[in-house]
């Protein structure tokens, strides 16, 4: 199962926004990668389990694992927003629109 691309760019912005924006990383930064890597875990839970390994898979714990990473990504991308501050401080900074990128990915994938 090949993870999707709205993850790769998470992660992959995630890393530009914790390498060269923020020094130390945020706690709402590392939040985000958490998120990330919680969530193709869960994919492959939710893709793998009830084909190959039915007898752990159940219905009620897969809701749940999907209403919890729905919850945590709504929470991750609101904190970041709120680290961010407001939109109209990035003109023509890179690493700036790079966070914007890194919140925006967190708002299409919750």
């Amino acid at each position: 199962m090949m993870p999707s691309n709205s993850f790769k760019l998470t992660l992959k912005s995630g890393h530009v926004v914790a390498d060269f924006y923020l020094t130390p990383v945020d706690s709402e930064v590392s939040f985000m990668i958490f998120n990330s890597v919680w969530s193709l875990l869960v994919l492959a839970y939710l893709g793998l389990a009830p084909r190959f390994f039915p007898q752990v898979y159940h219905k009620p714990a897969s809701l749940g694992l999907a209403v919890v990473t729905t919850i945590f990504w709504f929470a991750g991308s609101i904190a970041t927003a709120v680290l961010l501050g407001t939109p109209g401080g990035c003109s023509r900074n890179h690493k700036c629109r790079s966070f914007q990128a890194f919140i925006a990915f967190g708002f299409f994938i919750w």
